[in-house]
C-alpha cells in the first residue's frame, strides 16, 4: 500500500546553505522488500533503506564497490528540466553525489548511490519468489539518447572524466539470501546480462553504430545481499535458481522502465522504421529511392503485362495512382546562350541527331551534346512517345546512362548538354535549367490544365478487385493529404488532371 509519510527534522543541505533545515519534507512509500528495507520515492530521488545488515556491491563512482556497513542506497534524477542537462552541484561526480546524498537526508559515507536522466516516477519493480528465496529489481531507464552497443567507437578516453551523461539504466537488485563476496559479483555478472537481454529483446538499435543496443555508455547498477538471512547461496549464474529469478525479475523491470520513461516496447517496435533507424534507413530514404526507380519499373512492366495473355491481364485491375512529369533540361549555359523554348520539332530534330548545334535554335555556337537513357528505360519510352512523337533518339550519337540519377549530373557538369527526367528529380535547385516545349514550362500546373503534354500516370495493380485493407490503402495513397505529400516531391495527383488521357 502506498502511503505519504511527512517527514521531520531532516537536514538538507544547499550549496553555501549547510547550516539550513527544513521540515516537512514530503516523501512517498513505493515497495516493501521481502527483506524489510523500504523503498521510498522523493521528488527526484528514490531510497532504498536498510532494515539489517547488508552486503552491498555498487557499480557508482561514488562509494561503489564492496561494502558491508551501508544503511541505504539511492537513485536520483539529475535533470533540471524536461529536456534539460543534468545539474553538478560540485566539481567532481562524487561530491556532487555526497552533496545530493545530504541533501536527501542520508549519512554521505554510508550510501552510495547513482544518478540518471530518467524520471523516477516511471520506476518498474518486479518480484519474484522461489521457495524461500525472493528476488526484487528496482529499475529507471532510458537508452534514446545515450544506447550504444559494447564494443561501439568511444567517446572519451580520460582517466577520471567527469561524465557530462549520467547513467540511464540503473538497477537496484534486492536478493533476500547471504552469499560470499564473489556470488555478489556474479549476480552482477547475471543481472547485466538480463538487461542486454531485455534489450535485445525489444531489438533497440545503437545510437552509435548499426549494431543493436546492450545498454547506455553510463547504466549503474547495485546489488545488496541480506546479511541477516539463514538462506546461504554461493551461486548466481544463469544454471541456478537464483539466477533465473535475476534474468527474470531484471528482464520484466528493464523492459516496463523503457516502456513507461522511452515508449520503447514491442507495440512501438512494430514500426519497421523505427527499428531500421540504425541503418539509417528512413521513409525519406525509401522514398527516394522509389522516386528514381519508379520511372524505369512501371512502363517496363507496362510493356511486359503487353506482352501477356489476355486472360492473364484481363484479371488485372488498374490503379491510377499519381502523374509522372518528364522534363527536358539543359545545361545553364544553354539557357545563358538564348535558348529557354523549344517547338517540338526543334525538339525531335535535337534528339534524332539532324540538330547538331545550338546555334541553329537560336542559342550560342555551341555544339550540342545528347545525354539519354537506353532503350530498356521507361522514361526514354514516355519522352519519345508524348515528347518526340514516337521518333527514335539517336543512341549512336549520345552518352547514355541507366540512371535519372546520373543522367542530371551529366547535364549539370557537360556544357552544351540536354536530356530528360521526371519533375521529382527538380523539386530543388538541381544545377540545371528546364526548357519550356512551344512556350509551355514543364510544370504539375501546365500538367494539370492538359498544356504540358509529356507526362504520363503511375499505377497499381490488383489481381481482381481489391479487397478492404487493400482499398483503404489505395484511397489513402490517392487521397488529398497524401497528394499533398507527393505533390512536394514532384509527383502529379491523379484526380487533379483535367486532360484524363492524351
Amino acid at each position: 500500500m502506498t502511503d505519504m509519510i511527512g517527514i521531520k527534522n531532516i537536514s538538507v543541505f544547499l550549496p553555501g546553505q549547510e547550516d539550513t533545515f527544513f521540515t516537512g519534507v514530503v516523501r512517498m512509500k513505493l515497495y516493501t522488500v521481502s527483506t524489510g528495507d523500504t523503498a521510498y520515492r522523493y521528488e527526484k530521488s528514490i531510497v532504498v533503506f536498510f532494515k539489517g545488515a547488508r552486503k552491498v556491491l555498487s557499480t557508482s563512482v561514488f562509494n561503489g564497490g564492496y561494502h558491508e556497513n551501508y544503511k541505504a542506497v539511492f537513485n536520483h534524477d539529475g535533470k533540471v528540466g524536461s529536456g534539460m542537462p543534468c545539474e553538478m552541484l560540485a566539481d567532481t561526480y562524487t561530491e556532487h553525489m555526497r552533496i545530493l546524498a545530504k541533501r536527501i537526508g542520508l549519512e554521505p559515507e554510508l550510501v552510495t548511490g547513482m544518478g540518471t536522466a530518467a524520471d523516477m516516477e516511471n520506476v518498474a519493480i518486479e518480484s519474484l519468489t522461489y521457495k524461500e528465496l525472493t528476488v526484487t529489481a528496482i529499475v529507471t531507464g532510458g537508452i534514446e539518447t545515450n544506447g550504444g552497443r559494447v564494443g561501439d567507437p568511444a567517446d572519451y578516453y580520460k582517466p577520471a572524466e567527469k561524465p557530462d551523461k549520467l547513467g540511464t539504466i540503473n538497477i537496484i537488485l534486492i536478493l533476500d539470501a547471504d552469499m560470499p563476496p564473489g556470488t555478489l559479483a556474479r549476480a552482477l555478472v547475471t543481472c547485466t546480462e538480463a538487461k542486454t537481454a531485455a534489450i535485445q529483446e525489444l531489438l533497440a538499435g545503437s545510437n552509435y553504430s548499426t549494431g543493436l543496443a546492450t545498454g547506455s555508455g553510463t547504466d549503474q547498477t547495485i546489488i545488496v545481499a541480506n546479511s541477516d538471512s539463514e538462506l546461504y547461496f554461493e551461486g548466481a549464474g544463469k544454471h541456478s535458481k537464483m539466477g533465473e529469478l535475476i534474468g527474470k525479475t531484471v528482464t520484466k523491470a528493464v523492459k516496463a522502465a523503457l516502456s513507461k520513461q522511452s515508449g520503447l516496447n514491442p507495440k512501438t517496435q512494430h514500426n519497421v522504421f523505427r527499428r531500421l533507424k540504425r541503418f539509417q534507413v528512413t521513409t525519406q530514404s525509401i522514398w527516394l529511392l522509389f522516386q528514381q526507380q519508379l520511372a524505369v519499373l512501371k512502363p517496363d512492366f507496362l510493356e511486359a503485362a503487353e506482352k501477356l495473355d489476355a486472360s492473364k491481364t484481363s484479371q488485372l485491375v488498374d490503379h491510377k495512382v499519381c502523374v509522372v512529369t518528364m522534363a527536358p533540361i539543359v545545361n545553364k549555359d544553354v539557357t545563358a546562350g538564348g535558348v529557354k523554348n523549344l517547338t517540338k520539332q526543334q525538339l525531335t530534330d535535337i534528339f534524332t541527331g539532324k540538330i547538331t548545334n545550338w546555334k541553329e535554335v537560336g542559342g550560342a555556337d555551341e555544339s550540342i551534346v545528347l545525354i539519354t537513357r537506353p532503350e530498356s528505360s521507361g522514361t526514354r519510352a514516355t519522352f519519345k512517345k508524348y515528347a518526340l512523337g514516337g521518333a527514335t533518339e539517336a543512341s549512336n550519337k549520345s552518352m547514355e546512362t541507366d540512371d535519372s540519377g546520373v543522367l542530371l549530373q551529366n547535364v549539370k557538369t557537360t556544357k552544351g548538354a540536354i536530356g530528360y527526367v521526371a519533375l521529382s528529380y527538380l523539386t530543388k535547385d538541381a544545377g540545371v535549367d528546364t526548357v519550356s516545349l512551344y512556350g509551355v514550362a514543364p510544370t504539375l500546373e501546365n500538367t494539370y490544365s492538359g498544356k504540358y503534354p509529356v507526362w504520363t500516370y503511375e499505377h497499381m495493380y490488383t489481381k481482381g478487385t481489391p479487397n478492404e485493407t487493400t482499398q483503404k490503402f489505395l484511397d489513402y495513397i490517392m487521397s488529398d493529404e497524401y497528394g499533398k505529400k507527393m505533390e512536394s516531391l514532384g509527383y502529379g495527383v491523379s484526380s487533379k488532371m483535367q486532360v484524363k488521357e492524351h
